[in-house]
């Protein structure tokens, strides 16, 4: 580390821990949501998805679902009030 930069060194390290720590809080609450899901819903498989949040580039893998009309859904995503697109946000202000 470069005395000179020392602050976007702790910068960097600050939002590295943080999307470790992102990345560990959407993987337990997709287990939790898949252990609570309604009977119904018929696991898929897992999908990954690369969203940009406040922290950078976010790798996430969740879980993807039928229901019983044949519609795909992943549980992950509407609770965190995600817009299914192809950039895919995270928004602070999405999440219920």
């Amino acid at each position: 580390m470069e005395i000179s930069n020392w602050e976007r060194e702790i910068l960097q390290q600050g939002l590295n821990y943080s999307l470790k720590l992102a990345q560990a809080f959407l993987t337990l609450l997709d287990q939790e949501l898949a252990k609570e899901r309604d009977p119904g819903l018929k696991l898929i498989g897992k999908r990954k998805r690369t969203p940009y949040t406040l922290f950078g580039p976010l790798k996430v893998e969740r879980r993807l679902y039928q229901d019983e009309k044949g519609h795909f859904l992943f549980l992950l995503d509407e609770t965190l009030g995600v817009l299914v697109q192809r950039e895919m946000e995270f928004s602070p202000n999405k999440i219920r």
